[in-house]
């Protein structure tokens, strides 16, 4: 199933961001695609906040994570954006 986002829906919309550190193998993937989202610490990667503004460079940082560390989630509604249930 390929996501689909407009440019509307990215305006209007808020996603939480959270690492899953147990499962996170520290590739560094998500810092490259959005490093103004992600750091490495301590070899894991670390959300450098809670929740943003929808953003195509988070959705790459999660789709694009070998081991599905990182999960976005609708703000006010719970709806996983990525990864792909």
């Amino acid at each position: 199933m390929t996501m689909t986002m407009t440019t509307e829906t990215l305006e209007r919309t808020r996603w939480q961001i959270s690492v899953d550190q147990a499962a996170c193998t520290g590739t560094g993937m998500c810092v490259h695609a959005a490093p103004a989202f992600f750091q490495l610490v301590e070899g894991k990667a670390q959300a450098l906040c809670a929740s943003a503004d929808a953003d195509g460079r988070l959705l790459d940082a999660a789709l694009n994570c070998p081991v599905e560390a990182i999960r976005l989630t609708e703000a006010g509604t719970g709806r996983v954006i990525a990864p792909e249930l």
